[in-house]
């Protein structure tokens, strides 16, 4: 294993990097442990102390402060569209609990500048959304990647573009 990544150089192959197949790209892939609100985000416990769940409960979870996510109405970057923002991120939040997590605080990149991943913002007005998504579908072709984030749908909401994969084993 001397390499850190492969792919065959053909358009028909998946991405492996670290042993993970496809980490963007082919579906969505849930992560739990992370909810956006109007006022903050919740970021599962770091010190892995809480529960984890599609919708964090008081005592499980780290929230942000200063910090006001993006969304359609009361802090919007890149695109309105309505009750949440989208766009192609430009600068990213670097502060804990959210450091090095790709949660963008700007969007007016494009597919050649900046990170050249996209970004949907939680609806306005909900409580919680549920799971962020990550990674994009395999029709989302150059707005996939690494940092590509879907946060506007509910946890309840299903489709054959979503999916998961084990993080871990303990």
């Amino acid at each position: 294993m001397g390499t850190n990544g492969t792919g065959g150089g053909t358009d028909q192959q998946a991405v492996c990097y670290r042993g993970i197949e496809n980490p963007w790209g082919n579906i969505w892939k849930f992560i739990i442990g992370f909810n956006s609100i109007d006022t903050a985000y919740n970021v599962m416990k770091r010190d892995g102390t809480g529960s984890l769940a599609d919708i964090l409960t008081a005592g499980n979870y780290e929230q942000t402060t200063g910090i006001t996510p993006l969304n359609g109405t009361s802090n919007i970057s890149g695109t309105d569209g309505g009750d949440y923002c989208h766009g192609y991120v430009s600068d990213l939040v670097f502060s804990d609990p959210l450091k090095l997590a790709f949660i963008p605080s700007a969007l007016s990149g494009s597919d050649t500048t900046y990170l050249t991943d996209y970004f949907y913002s939680h609806k306005s007005g909900n409580s919680q959304t549920g799971i962020l998504l990550a990674g994009g579908a395999w029709h989302h072709a150059g707005m996939a990647g690494v940092g590509y984030l879907h946060a506007n749908n509910a946890a309840s909401y299903v489709h054959s573009r979503f999916g998961a994969r084990l993080e871990a084993i303990f």
